[in-house]
């Protein structure tokens, strides 16, 4: 189920006062020009001031279902909680995260604050997770409690003793990793140790909006991913992306599918990828189109399934995720990919 955290967060966020820009009944989405987004977030308000009420995005397993303005929400909600706890420009945290809801609310309320999202793929072992929080001095880590059949929250804390001999709200301090202060899990498990879980991370300051005072902080040129990805056993460290590149990513994606505001795009490929959230999402979001995640790990009969269902349009998806579709019996010529 979706996070009790994001839940009670849309029951509690302020209302948003949003501009409507619709030259008739029909809705006909406001398309920009690149240039007029600075950050990915900026896309997001976008989508806002056009149709604040038109469903964007679903995750099925989740069964999140949110409409532009709720996604925005969400994402500033959790841009609050960040900056109430210190994160700021430039603070780097850690996911290592499936296809989830709070994957892409904590990658969209980054590109909000100007931290640096360091995105790990589930796939890497658990083992290696200590060396790249050292390596990228991460302030915290935000991770998938369960993934393919491993408990998480479990087999990651005790590679941090100190962590597990503390409580939630308790300072970190760890001689090998000095910048580490946050261990967040978006499961529901009370865990031991000093792991918080999502619904934990506060949503407002006591003393005003900080968004008000940051919003404007991130620009186009800002890194705001670090990318790492498991290839044949290996870690690979990829290249940082900047806001501007990951909005260039989008917009090609976009026009090579010609992507509308008629179009349901199935979203397969890993978030944690520049194919998955700027190439799957974002260019959806981007061309006022529909997003659907059928589950947090790729499932080939819940994705068939969806594109009956749903009456899916395109695909965003990796050539061995597109092969197992078809082999699901799904005509992927069909498909906008």
């Amino acid at each position: 189920m979706f996070s009790r955290g994001l839940r009670a967060a849309a029951g509690s966020l302020a209302s948003v006062h949003c501009r409507i820009v619709l030259k008739d009944a029909s809705f006909t989405f406001a398309r920009a020009a690149p240039a007029a987004f600075s950050t990915v977030i900026g896309v997001v308000d976008t989508n806002v001031s056009v149709r604040p009420d038109r469903e964007v995005y679903k995750q099925l397993e989740q069964e999140a279902n949110l409409d532009s303005k709720q996604l925005q929400k969400h994402a500033n909600a959790f841009a609050r909680g960040l900056l109430e706890v210190g994160y700021k420009k430039g603070t780097r945290l850690a996911l290592w995260m499936a296809n989830e809801t709070e994957h892409l609310v904590a990658l969209l309320a980054a590109t909000r604050t100007g931290v640096v999202i360091v995105s790990i793929d589930p796939d890497v072992p658990t083992t290696a997770i200590s060396d790249i929080l050292a390596a990228e001095k991460c302030r915290g880590i935000l991770f998938t409690e369960r993934y393919k059949g491993e408990h998480r929250g479990l087999t990651l804390p005790p590679l941090f003793p100190q962590v597990t001999e503390l409580v939630p709200g308790d300072s970190l301090r760890i001689k090998t990793h000095r910048h580490l202060k946050d261990f967040i899990s978006t499961g529901l498990d009370d865990l031991k140790g000093a792991v918080s879980t999502f619904q934990h991370v506060p949503m407002y300051g006591t003393l005003g909006d900080p968004l008000e005072e940051v919003k404007n902080l991130a620009g186009a040129d800002d890194v705001a991913l670090i990318p790492y990805t498991s290839k044949a056993g290996e870690v690979v460290k990829g290249s940082p992306l900047t806001q501007k590149e990951l909005l260039a990513a989008a917009t090609k994606s976009a026009a090579a599918l010609k992507l509308s505001p008629d179009d349901v795009v199935l979203l397969t490929a890993p978030l944690h990828s520049l194919q998955g959230f700027a190439s799957g999402a974002l260019a959806s979001f981007l061309s006022g189109s529909q997003v659907i995640i059928p589950s947090k790990e790729f499932d080939a009969e819940k994705s068939a399934s969806a594109v009956c269902s749903y009456r899916v349009s395109a695909l965003a998806s990796t050539p061995e995720q597109t092969a197992a579709l078809s082999a699901a019996g799904v005509d992927t010529s069909k498909l906008k990919a």
